[in-house]
């Protein structure tokens, strides 16, 4: 037998070791320490490395796992806790977004903390994630629970602008059944849960203030002022409290379509 074949073999060894040894670790043995890293008192940018890790090796792990749900759960508010750091606020964000649907319930809390860092971060993964995010919330701002419909309502003051378009969607299909029918005696009966969503609307949309929450409760009148009067009011009100220049954001035509509103519930 060759001499050398010992030696050879023997350098395979090392050379599957060495590679055995620097793989990466297991996606879950890789997110209990990255989680560890969160819980600790270490700096910033250990932090930054560890949400990053955390998004990475979620990405990986299976989703029908059974504890993937239960390790998400985990990781949701230490990753909220890490948008308090400056070098760990963007990837946090990353990792959060990534997660999406369950980390909602935390962002939405956070977005109202006391924190500036945590009420700011969760506030930009709130507006990236707003077009899946701001249907979630509905069911609180259209609900009966009075804390509820609070909260949502001042989480999509929050979201501001960037959820205009998505709020204007909703909103237009709660109207749909009073914009088509003239006819007051047949306009949808609204409960009043209905009214108190409508009211939650118009708070929503007065305080955001952009263009297209203007046209937003501008709809809102011309669909309800025929069969709910005080309601169509309302929605006037909240354009006129939100100044001069709000009207100034407006076509000519829906400027003339306020003027036309304004007129005939004076007349009421």
């Amino acid at each position: 037998m060759s001499p050398f074949r010992p030696l050879v073999a023997f350098a395979i060894l090392l050379v599957a070791f060495a590679a055995s040894a620097c793989s990466p670790a297991d996606p879950r043995s890789r997110i209990d320490t990255a989680l560890a890293t969160l819980r600790s008192d270490g700096g910033g940018a250990a932090k930054a490395k560890a949400c990053v890790e955390i998004r990475s090796a979620l990405a990986e792990y299976r989703h029908d796992a059974p504890d993937h749900d239960a390790l998400v759960s985990r990781a949701v508010p230490l990753l909220v806790a890490a948008l308090r750091e400056p070098l760990a606020q963007v990837s946090a964000q990353d990792a959060l977004i990534a997660i999406g649907l369950p980390a909602y319930d935390a962002l939405f809390d956070a977005a109202l903390a006391e924190d500036k860092a945590t009420q700011d971060g969760a506030v930009v993964c709130l507006v990236r994630m707003s077009a899946t995010a701001i249907p979630v919330l509905m069911p609180e701002l259209l609900g009966d629970d009075v804390a509820a419909q609070d909260r949502a309502a001042r989480v999509l003051i929050r979201i501001g602008p960037p959820g205009s378009a998505t709020l204007r969607e909703t909103h237009r299909q709660i109207l749909e059944p009073f914009a088509t029918t003239s006819d007051p005696t047949e306009a949808a009966q609204l409960s009043t849960r209905g009214r108190t969503g409508l009211l939650a609307f118009i708070q929503v949309f007065s305080a955001i203030g952009d263009r297209t929450s203007v046209q937003s409760l501008l709809d809102g009148c011309e669909a309800v002022y025929r069969a709910y009067p005080q309601l169509g009011a309302a929605y006037l009100k909240a354009i006129q409290g939100m100044g001069p220049g709000a009207l100034d954001r407006l076509p000519a035509e829906q400027r003339l379509a306020y003027e036309r509103l304004r007129l005939l519930l004076d007349a009421r």
